[in-house]
Formats: C-alpha cells, structure tokens, sequence
C-alpha cells in the first residue's frame, strides 16, 4: 500500500512539472475619433383642438424632413422617433383639473457620418420653427467598432504576452507556447451627447458648431503560456 501511494504521489509531481504554465491578462485602450452622429428635430403645436394640433405638428415634421433629404447628407438615415398628443390642464383646483388645450410632438431623428454638417441640420429648425432640437450625439458606427475592437484584440494578445514573459523570466524559466487564450471582456464606448443629452428650444438661437470627442475603445484577454 505504501509503495501504491509512493507511486501516484510521483506520478503527480511528475505530470505537475510537466504542465507548468504562467498565466496573464492582456489589456488594450485606445481613444478613437467617432464616425456617425444624430439629432433629433421635435415640432410642437399646442392648440384647443387636438386633431388640429396633430396636423399642424405633422405638416411641420414633413417640412423638417423633406429639408433635410434636401441637405443630401452622406449614409443619411432619418427615422420618426415620437408621436405623441397629449392634454394640457390647468390645476387652480387641484381636485377638478381642467384640460386647457392639446400638444402635439412629433420628432423627427436625423443621423449621419458627416460629423461638421450636423450643424445644418439643427439650422433647418431654426428656419422652420421647430420648437425644439435635441440629443445631440456622436458615435463609432457598427464596422469602425468592429475595426477598432479587433485592432485592440491583437495589442492585447502581445500585452499578455509581454506580461507572461517578464513573470516567466523573474521565475528563471522561458516562456513556452499558448496553453489557452481566451477574450475576457470588450468595452463598448457609449455615444458622446454633444449638448450633455439636454433639449432647448430652437427659436432665433444659432447654429452651433459641432465638437467631437474621442471615445474609448478597450478588450481584455486572459492567456496562459506553458513554461520550459
């Protein structure tokens, strides 16, 4: 019995010191300049009868929007974002409200990969009257984030690397073949809100110049190399 146990015990540490590996996290981050941005044009008519803020609202959406495709904006996409008609009430008497008129909203999104040109588009609500322009925003559109994630796979692929070679190396081994190599966690940069996600109304106010910022962009790898 004692000399089975003699045995596993040294078959173990022999299979032990054979699978000796090193284990290591790569990480990369990198600022990348976005590449599409939206905003969404809002028309508001508040008037006693409903359907007539309603068509009032509609008629002056169709306005925006025909001016924007005017506009003939690079990879434009343009989507209705809200309808909505809702009561207005007056509440001097908190227990018998009283409905004083209707408002109508009607937004209008308007996004595109022609970042300094934004700035027509919110010009067209100032030319049309549209009460409102809001959530501003720039993003990294769908391909150049799938370019940048996979850039930034590989730098943290040889950051890993780099890492397992400084501890194999501090351990008076070398650094042996990948054993596993797996991606742990890829951080998707949330769009930018150039105005800090806040409405205002449009009336007789300029049109801004649109300032970009750079987004992050990081991945996360966990490799173990095998030491000789």
């Amino acid at each position: 019995m004692k000399t089975f146990i003699l045995i596993v015990l040294l078959s173990s540490q022999a299979a032990f010191a054979e699978s000796k590996f090193v284990s290591a996290s790569g990480h990369c981050s990198r600022k990348t300049a976005p590449d599409r941005a939206s905003v969404v044009l809002s028309s508001e008519i508040r008037n006693a009868n409903p359907k007539v803020a309603a068509n009032e609202a509609t008629e002056l959406y169709e306005k925006a929007r025909a001016e924007v495709k005017k506009l003939n904006l690079k990879d434009l996409q343009v989507q209705t974002s809200a309808y909505e008609v809702n009561p207005e009430y007056n509440y001097e008497r908190p227990n018998k409200p009283k409905v004083t008129g209707y408002v109508a909203q009607l937004g209008l999104t308007v996004e595109t990969s022609e970042l300094p040109r934004v700035s027509e588009v919110i010009a067209i609500a100032t030319k049309l009257g549209l009460q409102r322009v809001g959530q501003l925003q720039t993003f990294l559109s769908t391909a150049k984030l799938k370019t940048e994630q996979e850039a930034c796979l590989e730098e943290a692929v040889r950051n890993a690397r780099a890492k397992a070679e400084k501890m194999a190396l501090a351990a008076g081994s070398k650094l042996g073949g990948v054993i596993s190599l797996s991606e742990g966690s890829a951080q998707v940069p949330q769009p930018v809100f150039a105005m800090a996600g806040q409405e205002r109304a449009m009336a007789d106010s300029p049109s801004p110049q649109i300032e970009t910022r750079a987004q992050d962009v990081s991945v996360t790898v966990q490799a173990s190399f095998a030491l000789k």
